[in-house]
């Protein structure tokens, strides 16, 4: 069996494939067999590297060929444009039917990631647009403004989130002067964004985001997953940063906060606007990033992904 992929971004150093593997046997009544299901467990991890190149993605394949022999999966793999670049890994059917935990790395825990994003008006600008070159999304475009700038980059994350983990969740969260719930506890799918939800575009109150997820966040059941907050904001908090605090430390010194729950801050802006960031996150004991650029804000998105 021999497939093809390529990089998620141009200037990608290396490509990480995961490996999968079910109990459940293909039948004509079992027409899918789902990567969040509890039965689906990674075998095994690799990355293989991609030199420098100024191809772009579409020029840029990996291919991938899984070998089924006696006692042992064969697996090669080579980058196409320069095939000196290649990797070997060998599975042992034997230690795979002895242990289900992971042959190469350990099993990254699975996370319900609450994202709450800034519509208010600032979105609107024009300054920070998606690239809309992406392979996963090639029907329509984003909105060429910030908005879009961020869909695209959710995309980015929930791509690095799959290979991560096969049983996430994710809720998605809009707020300006108000909060709106846009979708929650789904499985990750780049679907998800591109039936995007207009946004209202008005003030920046980060307590009504923060507010409107914890809700959720009582509301299902995360599973065992870890719940991990991220709020993404072009600029200040028009709310009072006092009230906010005390709330989200009254989160933290909570039943979640005791699950695990943390809070990351992105910043789409200045450094002199960080300041709001970076005591949310003092706060949520997670990170504060900031980028001034949509490759930077991807980036960011993945970063955190990686986490």
């Amino acid at each position: 069996m021999k497939e093809r992929f390529t990089p998620i971004q141009k200037n990608s150093t290396e490509m990480k494939i995961n490996i999968l593997r079910t109990e459940k046997k293909w039948d004509t009544n079992y027409q899918s067999i789902y990567l969040d299901s509890q039965d689906v467990i990674i075998m095994a991890s690799f990355s293989i590297p991609i030199p420098q190149s100024n191809l772009p993605i579409n020029k840029q394949k990996l291919e991938i060929s899984f070998h089924f022999a006696t006692t042992e999966i064969k697996i090669f793999m080579k980058y196409l444009p320069n095939t000196r670049f290649n990797k070997e890994l060998s599975l042992n059917y034997d230690e795979i039917q002895k242990k289900d935990e992971l042959l190469e790395i350990p099993k990254s825990p699975s996370i319900h990631t609450f994202l709450i994003i800034d519509t208010s008006g600032s979105m609107l600008c024009e300054d920070v647009v998606p690239s809309n070159n992406k392979s996963w999304y090639s029907t329509n475009h984003f909105p060429n403004n910030r908005f879009g700038a961020v869909l695209e980059s959710v995309g980015e994350y929930i791509i690095e989130r799959q290979k991560v983990s096969s049983n996430d969740r994710i809720t998605l969260i809009h707020f300006d002067d108000y909060a709106q719930l846009i979708f929650s506890n789904r499985v990750l799918s780049t679907q998800l964004i591109v039936n995007f939800s207009q946004p209202n575009y008005d003030g920046t109150y980060f307590d009504k985001g923060f507010q409107l997820a914890y809700q959720n966040m009582e509301q299902i059941n995360l599973e065992g997953r870890i719940p991990k907050m991220i709020i993404f904001s072009d600029g200040h908090n028009c709310g009072d940063n006092t009230s906010l605090h005390e709330l989200l430390q009254g989160y933290m010194n909570g039943p979640y906060g005791r699950k695990g729950l943390h809070i990351d801050a992105i910043l789409l802006g200045p450094q002199s606007y960080k300041e709001d960031m970076d005591e949310i996150t003092k706060i949520g004991k997670g990170r504060s990033l900031q980028s001034e650029t949509s490759e930077g804000l991807a980036k960011s998105f993945i970063q955190l992904a990686q986490n």
